[in-house]
């Protein structure tokens, strides 16, 4: 599959693997936001090796927006750092 280069169905920055992102995704019935968190990690960088980190920070973005509506007692500021966790005493 690597080696298939259709921009709109199939582009290279999708297609670096064996398989597609998509369909682990769909395979997997994930929440958007964990999808995104796996799709901006699986294709960091691929389309754009300048937008690498930036990629990165999107997928940690999405990560913390699942973490705090899921799990409201475990804070993470936008920074990344935990800000309180439900076991600290207060």
């Amino acid at each position: 599959m690597g080696n298939m280069n259709d921009p709109v169905n199939h582009p290279s920055h999708y297609t670096a693997g064996k398989i597609e992102v998509i369909d682990f995704l769909e395979d997997q019935n994930l929440d958007f936001r964990l999808s995104n968190v796996i799709k901006y990690i699986c294709r960091a960088g691929k389309k754009n090796p300048d937008t690498k980190e930036e990629d990165l920070r999107k997928a940690q973005w999405y990560l913390n927006r699942y973490l705090d509506k899921e799990f409201p007692a475990l804070n993470i500021g936008p920074d990344g750092t935990l800000k309180y966790w439900k076991g600290w005493p207060r």
